[in-house]
């Protein structure tokens, strides 16, 4: 889905983990974000429900 930019050091080697790593991190927090939105509705709509039949 994502290409790794392949960087280098004045060394040669290979730092592509680095970028795999943000766009892993990138993934995780919107799949938070998702997460968060649905709990936050879900709390709203008990908190409201429960206020109604009180």
């Amino acid at each position: 889905m994502f290409d790794a930019f392949i960087m280098t050091n004045n060394f040669g080697e290979d730092q592509r983990y680095l970028d795999i790593g943000i766009i892993d991190t990138v993934k995780d927090l919107f799949v938070n974000l998702i997460g968060a939105i649905v709990f936050s509705m879900l709390g709203y709509l008990y908190a409201r429900l429960s206020i109604c039949s009180a």
